[in-house]
């Protein structure tokens, strides 16, 4: 009997332990920051929302600053023009991926083929588009910081890329699927605004 005693105790001990273990363990886990055991590709993603938030300035302090510096409207433009051929490009990029659902959703969202297809080899609508890519985002930010004299935000990305052997901006979409290709472009334009949102606060 006491040895039955003895065994009950003991293996409730060791559940105490074991269970208090378990819970320091997701009290002190990090969650957040265990980025090392991630894809490559979803890190990339993370490091590229890590950005400020974008500063509100009303219209009439737009309608102000653009009456008094035609350098704005430069900017702006670069702004509204590289953005726009990134939208063409998303678009081109569903299109060949399988377009959408009735409902709006993505025909191939977790297509990687096309999305390699659409950037580095010869397609129907742009061959090697990865090309075209790294022209628009390098002229962008050498007319960007040409105009405001400010460090643009896109420079982060080929330091980030350095980090997982990758070059130029338009290795960001190595190996992702559509919808990660999706947000990654989105993600890029919203550094683009972040650098119009930077230079109209400079402004001021």
């Amino acid at each position: 009997m006491k040895k039955i005693i003895f065994v009950i105790v003991s293996v409730l001990l060791i559940l105490s332990l074991f269970f208090n273990f378990v819970f320091f363990y997701i009290l002190r886990y990090d969650w957040d920051w265990e980025k090392d055991k991630l894809q490559d590709k979803t890190r990339i993603l993370y490091y590229l929302t890590n950005d400020v938030r974008l500063d509100v300035i009303n219209d009439k302090q737009l309608e102000n600053m653009s009456a008094s510096n035609g350098i704005l409207n430069k900017v702006d433009s670069l702004k509204t023009a590289s953005n726009d051929t990134l939208t063409i490009i998303q678009e081109e990029l569903v299109a060949m991926s399988g377009g959408y659902l009735f409902n709006g959703n993505y025909v191939n969202p977790k297509a990687k083929t096309y999305v390699k297809r659409y950037f580095y080899e010869e397609n129907f609508y742009r061959p090697y588009a990865y090309k075209e890519v790294d022209s628009l985002l390098s002229n962008y930010i050498a007319n960007y910081e040409r105009l405001t004299n400010l460090k643009s935000e896109l420079n982060a990305i080929p330091v980030m890329l350095s980090g997982y052997k990758r070059n130029s901006v338009s290795d960001i979409f190595y190996d992702l699927t559509l919808s990660e290709s999706m947000i990654a472009i989105s993600l890029i334009q919203t550094k683009i605004e972040i650098d119009f949102n930077n230079y109209m606060h400079n402004m001021k």
